[in-house]
């Protein structure tokens, strides 16, 4: 099918546009650059769809072995194909600050997750479209990219569903939602303004969380791919597409729809160590899918493989077909109307190397055939002839390795260096750091040796360890766990993320005071409202009511609004048999999370009420 043809052989056609698979002699250059030309798709409706942590070559159409994603498939059937696409960072809310501005990290300013918010001048996607009148509504999957963070920005309705309501005292859904709720909310969207009468065109944004870690897939995907929960995760979000495209063919909206389909990231998947991402810039987590598909717009399959392409360019392109203006100095263009160039350069970065660990960033420049990445150690590679990336050639191509380095050097020659970049970075609050560190996104401080940022390539060990012991402590493996942990905190001492996993996990297998040592050595390293109060509970529980009381204290001054402060206060009071003002607290935390702790709060006024009321029988009867 299709869908399998091999990466490889593309790569050795180099320079050429292929279209479909059986055909091999490829357009004229003018016939791509009709395809793109502005306007081919104006008064369109627009389905964007994101595909959060889905690395390009476990997509079947990018030659994956096994059929993990039928429908997107079938888009790419009707559609054409980038084969070369670079993510800007690999992370979730500068790269998608990325698609939806057409401008480099260094430009819009958000360079990791969480830190930053996507500043109200940057032009969005969304807003150029709803003032040329297009309704516009996004149905976002997870946390990192809550409105909070500002791509919001010209959506008349952003539901990120994933936002605590104080109506619905829940946490399901607090930190991420899987495809289908996402697919339900954008249905009944489109259900209700597909009724209007004479309705705008539309804009509708679906993002998909589903295949970031951990990989639990529901249990047809898991029995369908077994031993592989990354590709079940994928297949389940494609059947979910599925769902987005059989409702625009039932109403007969797709031939006047633009579907883009994109990735913001890949995943490491082990490769270069990684396990995750943020930590590098290799393809394996820099490689990304690109599909523009429409039956009315490509009649056959198109696949572009003579230039690298970077999600910098998804903006201008789509505006064009749209036939809309283009906001002013975009880094993107438009790859189909611009002649090919195996010469052009685009940037890619990681800060989150130097705000999360406190080591060097990576910067790096990706050519058709090669990739220059800028680190303490640099490195240059022939991926032409080494996709993988599995051998550093800075050496064996000095010339070329640092022509592309002066070419970077010139680039970011009118931006803010890194430092300064990471000085801006607004520190997480404890709701934040918790429901980011809940989707995975982990922050250790292992610094490199006398101050020096250290190359991330010697990071890695480290970070793999702490991150391990917290999937396995998430899954019930609090042994395995503890052994990875320990590891760490022995070789990084000084790292108080790491002694906060510790103390969890020696609490997990009731090791209580090795727990109370781990989280008082994460608290001489750094103060945290969360450490104050865990240690505050183990305290509780031996009766150190006077130390407990006064980490309480220390804790709702860093952060008033954790409920479990007061939840734990309560808890405090009630065996000091002050129950009215244990009440008073349980109901303090209703009041300020009711999220999160309106369950135990309710359970502890319950129990307290009936204490004091026992306790009134029994004066009463006494009397």
């Amino acid at each position: 099918m299709c869908g399998k043809f091999p990466w490889r052989l593309l790569v050795a056609l180099a320079l050429l546009i292929v279209p479909g698979c059986g055909d091999t002699q490829p357009p004229a250059e003018k016939t791509l650059a009709e395809y793109g030309a502005f306007g081919r798709a104006r008064d369109f409706d627009l389905l964007f769809i994101t595909l959060d942590t889905v690395r390009a070559d476990h997509l079947s159409c990018y030659g994956h072995t096994s059929t993990t994603t039928p429908v997107i498939d079938g888009l790419a059937t009707n559609g054409l194909r980038f084969e070369q696409v670079q993510a800007t960072a690999p992370l979730t809310m500068p790269s998608h600050s990325s698609i939806m501005t057409g401008l480099y990290p260094p430009r819009h300013g958000v360079r990791a997750n969480g830190y930053y918010v996507l500043d109200a001048s940057a032009r969005t996607l969304a807003e150029t479209l709803r003032g040329e009148g297009y309704s516009t509504a996004a149905f976002i999957a997870a946390y990192v990219l809550d409105g909070r963070y500002g791509l919001d920005q010209g959506f008349d309705l952003y539901d990120d569903g994933v936002t605590p309501s104080l109506a619905g005292e829940t946490r399901s859904g607090y930190n991420e939602r899987p495809a289908n709720e996402v697919t339900d909310a954008a249905l009944a969207w489109l259900e209700t303004h597909l009724g209007d009468d004479n309705p705008r065109p539309y804009f509708l944004w679906a993002h998909f969380f589903d295949a970031h870690r951990p990989y639990e897939p529901p249990q047809e995907f898991a029995r369908r791919f077994p031993g592989r929960p990354y590709d079940g995760e994928i297949a389940f979000v494609d059947s979910q597409i599925g769902r987005l495209v059989e409702f625009l063919g039932q109403r007969n909206r797709l031939d006047r729809t633009l579907v883009v389909v994109a990735s913001d990231h890949g995943d490491g998947l082990g490769d270069h160590g990684e396990t995750s991402h943020s930590m590098f810039i290799y393809d394996s987590t820099m490689r990304v899918p690109w599909i523009l598909s429409s039956p009315a717009l490509f009649e056959r399959e198109i696949v572009v493989a003579d230039r690298v392409v970077s999600l910098v360019d998804v903006m201008p392109t789509v505006v064009d077909l749209l036939g809309v203006s283009r906001p002013d100095d975009l880094d993107g263009i438009n790859p189909l109307t611009a002649p090919a160039d195996a010469d052009r350069a685009v940037y890619v970065e990681t800060l989150a190397t130097l705000i999360h660990h406190a080591y060097a960033p990576l910067h790096g420049l990706r050519r058709l055939q090669d990739k220059y990445i800028r680190a303490p150690r640099p490195e240059y590679y022939d991926t032409g002839a080494d996709p993988g990336e599995t051998e550093n050639r800075f050496e064996l191509h000095n010339k070329k390795a640092h022509a592309l380095s002066a070419r970077l050097t010139e680039m970011m020659a009118p931006w803010e260096d890194a430092e300064t970049a990471a000085s801006r970075a607004v520190p997480l609050d404890t709701e934040q750091a918790r429901r980011l560190a809940a989707l995975g996104y982990i922050e250790t401080h292992a610094p490199g040796q006398n101050g020096t940022r250290g190359d991330p390539k010697d990071l890695v060990p480290h970070f793999n360890r702490v991150q391990n012991a917290k999937l396995l402590g998430d899954v019930g493996r609090h042994e395995e766990a503890l052994q990875q942990i320990l590891a760490a905190v022995s070789d990084s001492p000084n790292e108080p993320y790491a002694w906060k996993i510790a103390a969890l996990l020696h609490q997990q297998v009731g090791q209580s005071d090795d727990a109370e040592q781990a989280l008082r050595r994460a608290l001489e390293l750094q103060s945290d409202a969360e450490a104050h109060v865990r240690l505050a509970q183990l305290l509780v529980r031996r009766s150190a009511f006077e130390e407990c009381a006064a980490q309480l204290d220390m804790a709702q001054a860093l952060d008033p609004q954790h409920g479990d402060i007061y939840i734990t206060r309560g808890d405090l009071y009630a065996m000091q048999g002050r129950f009215q003002s244990a009440i008073a607290e349980f109901e303090h935390a209703q009041r300020v999370d009711p999220i999160r702790y309106g369950a135990d709060a309710r359970k502890g006024i319950a129990q307290a009420t009936t204490i004091l009321a026992s306790k009134r029988r029994e004066t009463e009867q006494g009397d």
